[in-house]
């Protein structure tokens, strides 16, 4: 069953204080992040975060469930209905969650410049891989 458009729409306003909340619709579910962080998703009108301990650590009596079949199981909030109660947790989470990754898969031959310099891609440059963090881009290329 998939996930309906109001109860997105709850959740959303529920954390609508926090900066940095979007959602990706997937398969008829819907994908959470804060800043750019997958922290959980809801899945069949249920909202459902990582099972990692610092969500454990503020919801120890949390069900472990899966969002889909053949997929890895999250703890469910119970508490939707206090912001607060959200918010804490989201923010509790955030810390732990692993950062984005970019993937970019060019065709042969794009170009990129990096400051003032182009940066060709050859034929046998397969994918590039940019990583944002508090520091520089980094930027790696894997070939065949």
């Amino acid at each position: 069953m998939a996930s309906s458009r109001n109860y997105l729409e709850f959740i959303l306003d529920q954390l609508s204080g926090m900066d940095g909340i979007r959602f990706r619709y997937m398969m008829g579910e819907y994908v959470l992040y804060y800043r750019d962080r997958l922290f959980g998703g809801i899945y069949d009108d249920r909202l459902l975060v990582k099972d990692i301990p610092a969500a454990r650590e503020l919801m120890p009596n949390a069900s472990l469930e899966l969002p889909y079949e053949g997929g890895s199981y999250m703890l469910l909030v119970d508490g939707v209905d206090d912001r607060d109660v959200l918010r804490e947790l989201i923010e509790a989470m955030y810390p732990h969650l692993p950062e984005a990754k970019i993937n970019i898969h060019p065709p042969s031959g794009w170009f990129f410049t990096c400051g003032q310099s182009p940066l060709f891609l050859a034929p046998h440059v397969e994918r590039v891989s940019l990583t944002a963090s508090r520091g520089p881009l980094l930027i790696s290329f894997s070939s065949y």
